[in-house]
């Protein structure tokens, strides 16, 4: 019901159980996205911000069958829905991208466009007991969704403005946006979608030198980026 996730064993795929489940301990919590990488899985939880647990990596002697917290930080919007891990090559630094997901005008599924809000929350996790936000990726009067990073590229499926490339090579400080580190943007705008001319890019995902993207007025997508 949306208030934790589970750990499946598929050792055997035509007969997948549940062995463990993680759930913010407090009442009615709420949650979206979970990423896993190498042994920690990064789950996104709304107002209880970005929750880092132990599910192998042996930090906090945590596993599959037992997830143990070991780290959170979360904002004051509480509009945590996404959380993508990355360390930047050659850096040595680990950071979280937080991506929020708000809908203060309203939510239109027909007739007319919605206008979302929202942005990337860059958190540094090198400190796993310390995390810290060091930098924000956020395009005007639009709203993000999800995103994937590779070689040292953001994609970000960004609702109304459409699909977004970002330079998130090296240490992030500051106001990405503004410092020019985006490298290209693509509008899904389709005069023939369910809301005509409107993009809602919804999640990216590169993939052989193209990126795939879905937009939930027109549907799935393939660009190149051309540098």
């Amino acid at each position: 019901a949306g208030q934790r996730y589970d750990v499946l064993d598929v050792s055997d795929p035509g007969a997948p159980r549940r062995v463990g489940t993680y759930k913010v301990d407090r009442p009615n919590p709420s949650i979206h996205d979970v990423w896993v990488v190498d042994g920690l899985a990064y789950s996104s939880n709304w107002s209880d911000g970005v929750h880092v647990v132990d599910v192998g990596k042996g930090l906090a002697g945590g596993s599959p069958e037992d997830p143990k917290f070991v780290s959170s930080y979360a904002y004051p919007s509480g509009w945590n829905h996404a959380a993508f891990p990355y360390t930047p090559s050659g850096t040595g630094l680990s950071y979280v991208v937080a991506g929020d997901e708000a809908f203060p005008f309203g939510l239109n599924l027909t007739g007319k466009p919605t206008y979302p809000r929202g942005y990337l929350h860059f958190i540094d996790f090198t400190d796993l007991q310390a995390p810290r936000e060091v930098a924000r990726y956020e395009v005007p009067e639009a709203g993000t969704h999800n995103l994937w990073i590779e070689d040292d590229i953001l994609y970000c499926a960004y609702y109304n403005a459409g699909l977004r490339a970002v330079d998130v090579s090296g240490e992030v400080m500051g106001d990405l946006y503004r410092q020019g580190r985006e490298i290209a943007w693509f509008l899904s705008d389709d005069p023939e979608g369910h809301v005509s001319n409107a993009p809602m890019a919804w999640g990216p995902q590169p993939h052989k030198g193209h990126v795939f993207f879905s937009d939930w007025n027109s549907g799935l997508w393939a660009v190149k980026l051309v540098r």
